[in-house]
């Protein structure tokens, strides 16, 4: 009697060009290892492939227009003091945000590569963008294209396809870049169907660059809760009132493990103490369900609240 095939999707690793997995007659297939690729929870990844929507076979991380990456490896955060993506280095999309000039940047260049080690103990050395002043145009353009990059947003779904930036008001009235809501002394907000458009109005305090100045802190408060939760979801509520929805918002960025534990540990409290304390007001049985079953998420809040 024939064997019926066990059909195995192909899987190919684009760099090496070999074949990882094929169609096999119901016994298992020995995964070929190599730098590029890790195992997480019995799933094949690209070693680049660090961000949602990014994988080995996707070039130029899916925006060939914005990225040039011939081989496939090299994409990380280095922008001009105008937002221009310069180009990578061996961290992938993860880490400070730096900003430099495209000489300096050029000089540590290898082909396609680019050594983290080697350009910041330059004399010029790149300057996180907490340290830096750089214009509300700039801060919006790297924001958007890190989270556009990495897949955390869709600039389709933006309002005028970009982050926008709040530096203050006069008169109750917001400005900064790409008319941003009025904040006061939020970090950020989201607002859908911003002005009748169709379109979400993400916006980032300008200030917040100097505590958002990682990766992941703007693919977790923005692209997370702010962009998904807030305005793709409709997560709303003020904390307080039975029946609001904000502390899933929270639950989001707890629950997106890549980003979480990349945070530092005044955020990771902060987005564990407040999905807790938020769900206990707003979804008691939520809260009382996390509470009895001791969830991973309320061992968490324990050890947060030094229980």
């Amino acid at each position: 009697m024939t064997k019926e095939p066990t059909v195995q999707p192909q899987i190919f690793d684009y760099y090496n060009f070999y074949v990882i997995q094929n169609y096999v007659f119901n016994e298992p297939v020995a995964v070929i290892e190599n730098s590029y690729t890790y195992e997480e929870n019995g799933v094949l990844y690209c070693a680049s492939a660090t961000e949602k929507g990014v994988y080995c076979y996707s070039y130029c991380l899916n925006n060939p227009l914005m990225y040039t990456d011939p081989s496939g490896q090299s994409y990380s955060p280095y922008f001009d003091r105008n937002g221009n993506h310069l180009g990578n280095d061996e961290n992938g999309w993860s880490g400070k945000i730096y900003i430099t000039d495209e000489s300096t940047f050029n000089n540590y260049k290898t082909g396609d590569n680019l050594c983290s080690s080697s350009i910041l103990n330059d004399i010029n050395k790149p300057k996180k963008i907490s340290e830096i002043a750089i214009s509300d145009f700039a801060i919006g353009k790297m924001v958007t294209a890190i989270l556009g990059a990495t897949g955390y947003i869709n600039t389709n779904d933006l309002y005028n396809g970009s982050i926008s930036i709040y530096s203050g008001s006069r008169g109750g009235v917001a400005y900064g870049f790409n008319d941003p809501l009025f904040l006061s002394g939020a970090r950020g907000k989201a607002e859908a169907n911003f002005r009748n458009s169709g379109k979400i109005n993400v916006t980032m305090n300008a200030g917040s660059r100097t505590e958002w100045d990682t990766v992941e802190s703007l693919q977790s408060f923005l692209g997370i809760h702010e962009f998904k939760g807030h305005g793709k979801l409709g997560y709303d509520g003020d904390g307080r009132t039975a029946g609001g929805q904000h502390y899933k918002s929270y639950q989001l960025q707890f629950d997106d493990k890549k980003t979480f534990n990349k945070l530092s540990d005044e955020h990771k409290r902060e987005i564990v103490t407040k999905t807790i304390n938020f769900m206990y007001h707003e979804n008691r049985n939520a809260y009382n369900y996390h509470q009895q079953n001791n969830t991973w998420l309320y061992q968490n809040y324990k050890k947060y609240m030094g229980w």
